[in-house]
């Protein structure tokens, strides 16, 4: 045993520095209600409660700059025009898209939601496909992949979710084969229905070359083999991001771009730890 001495107040001194209050642990489980955590879900996508939709059949094609869609309830809708706008519309089809850009660019798609379907031989591939976008708080199921994205291609508030899974599909929330300045901000993404056969929530495998320059930033992200899956990136932020363990191989794999991504503020969805 050791003995210590005993101190006199006199030789006390009082600390100028008040003690530190213990940061409490991150809030966990956000996965079950995701907007409860003040992520997006059903509740705060897509079309809102209440919104009165105008029926139009077929697929529909837009070919003059600066269309706005509003309130519509439609099929895939294709689009040869510049800074068009799809608000408050539900996409419903079997089509290899949801929304497609052909030619044009500054497509704007807010309060939309995507719902995929199989029938007949054919399904739903991707929800939105085109370069330049801005989607906002839009709502896509039933599609093999949400988001497919391009040059300063922006998915915001957004929700993907019961992805179409078969037996040779490579699903992914959100996929980037090019691309540069890219923005994945304040998303949730739940691959988990299909966890064995899923590929990413977040997949990056450019074509050729580097993707170059990409936030993902205050995300919500389960499932995959890997959640995220950066190849052969730089300038990558990953920052802020929460996710599940209903992954197969790890939440995040950046080893191909060693180099070029930052990860920090990271946590796990059920532990509150960092990641």
């Amino acid at each position: 045993l050791h003995s210590f001495p005993t101190r006199r107040s006199s030789d006390l001194t009082v600390s100028q520095t008040p003690t530190k209050k213990p940061v409490p642990p991150a809030k966990t489980g956000c996965l079950v209600a995701p907007s409860s955590c003040g992520y997006p879900d059903a509740t705060n996508t897509g079309v809102p409660k209440g919104t009165k939709l105008t029926a139009l059949a077929g697929s529909p094609t837009i070919k003059t700059d600066g269309t706005v869609i509003d309130g519509w309830d439609t099929g895939r809708i294709n689009i040869y025009a510049n800074n068009v706008t799809i608000k408050n519309t539900r996409v419903t089809t079997s089509a290899y898209y949801g929304i497609y850009v052909y030619s044009g660019s500054n497509l704007r798609v807010e309060d939309v939601t995507i719902v995929g379907l199989a029938a007949s031989g054919q399904e739903c591939d991707v929800g939105i496909d085109a370069p330049s976008f801005v989607a906002e708080r839009v709502n896509v199921s039933g599609c093999e992949d949400g988001f497919h994205i391009h040059d300063k291609d922006q998915v915001l508030d957004s929700y993907f979710h019961d992805p179409l899974f078969t037996s040779t599909s490579h699903n992914d929330g959100i996929q980037a084969f090019s691309g540069n300045g890219l923005m994945i901000k304040h998303n949730t993404i739940d691959m988990i229905s299909g966890r064995e056969t899923s590929n990413a929530c977040i997949f990056f495998q450019p074509s050729s070359g580097t993707i170059n320059g990409a936030t993902i930033d205050g995300n919500l992200f389960d499932g995959g083999g890997y959640s995220v899956y950066l190849e052969r990136s730089k300038n990558v932020s990953v920052t802020n991001n929460r996710f599940g363990q209903d992954y197969k191989y790890s939440q995040l794999n950046d080893t191909d771009s060693p180099d070029g991504v930052v990860a920090q503020g990271n946590i796990d969805d059920v532990t509150g730890g960092p990641i």
